[in-house]
């Protein structure tokens, strides 16, 4: 836990700190899976810089009356016009192995 806490407030140390960065907003997410019986919980940040977008977060899990730190998420996107962006996700397990990477275009009318 005690590891976890000084990885998380690097992140924000790191992401609140770039100099170059337009606009720093924190996100996250709290959703309970009704079948599952479980509560998962994201923690991330986002960081503007001109076209791009960078976003680390962290996931948790509580099931079963324990709470579990479950990965980390790097995502980066580039803003190709006003309604389309290519992005990369990367994702990292509970002991920052690498897991997945996925590359995609988004878009939004």
């Amino acid at each position: 836990m005690k590891n976890l806490l000084l990885l998380t407030t690097a992140l924000a140390a790191l992401t609140a700190t770039t100099a170059s960065a337009d606009e720093v907003v924190f996100t996250g997410y709290i959703e309970y899976a009704l079948a599952a019986q479980t509560v998962n919980l994201n923690l991330g940040t986002e960081v503007y810089a001109g076209a791009f977008t960078v976003a680390p977060s962290l996931d948790f899990a509580y099931a079963a009356g324990a709470g579990t730190f479950e990965g980390i998420n790097i995502d980066v996107a580039y803003t190709l016009t006003a309604n389309a962006n290519v992005y990369l996700e990367v994702d990292f397990d509970n002991n920052a192995k690498y897991q997945e990477a996925t590359v995609g275009v988004a878009f939004h009318f």
